[in-house]
């Protein structure tokens, strides 16, 4: 259920217990269990809280939570290409669909608020990652993106300097249109180049 995002904020015990019907002992390890994998936090008097959709992305994220910005982001360039150009290559008509319409949403919310622009360029990239249809590497992928809002924290100003940034997406999202794979690629290892320098200074 958590994994499906059913529950993805607080869990209601007694809404779980009538949804799986097992009693409350079943639910009580099982309830431990994930909180020992770190996919939910339990917060005294508030309740418990979905921190991640499955074990395996509570732990990447613990160890990711303990890495430089710049150790993420050099791994980010050796990981985030390929599957760009895979998403080239097999996105459907619909999900092409889709992605054109987060793009625009992303350049509406330019030179708005910084809140608005991070959580619209955050959906951009994590749907981008599902149009490689490679489930373990959108896996891996996914988790090291949710990182990439801090960069774009860092560097927001300079985005909204001008619209370089936002021309480079336009770019990215005509190659795959076009299923231009490399074109996807290597654009995508640019803009994680250019990222790279903006966080050196």
């Amino acid at each position: 259920l958590v994994k499906d995002g059913r529950y993805n904020q607080n869990i209601g015990v007694f809404s779980v217990l009538i949804e799986v019907g097992h009693n409350r002992n079943t639910l009580r390890e099982a309830m431990q269990y994930l909180v020992n994998a770190g996919v939910v936090d339990v917060r005294p008097g508030d309740g418990t809280y979905v921190r991640s959709r499955t074990a395996f992305d509570a732990t990447l994220q613990k160890r990711l939570a303990k890495e430089e910005l710049s150790t993420i982001m050099e791994t980010r360039l050796l990981i985030e290409p390929p599957p760009t150009g895979l998403a080239a290559a097999r996105r459907s008509a619909e999900e092409l669909a889709q992605l054109l319409q987060l793009q625009q949403a992303l350049e509406n919310s330019f030179q708005t608020q910084q809140a608005d622009y991070i959580a619209r360029d955050t959906a951009f990239h994590l749907y981008l990652a599902q149009l490689c249809h490679n489930p373990l590497l959108r896996d891996i992928y996914s988790n090291i993106i949710t990182w990439h809002t801090r960069l774009v924290e860092q560097a927001f100003l300079t985005f909204c300097d001008g619209d370089g940034d936002l021309y480079l997406h336009r770019t990215l999202c005509r190659y795959i249109r076009e299923q231009r794979e490399e074109e996807a690629r290597a654009l995508t290892e640019h803009m994680l180049r250019a990222e790279i320098c903006q966080l050196n200074g």
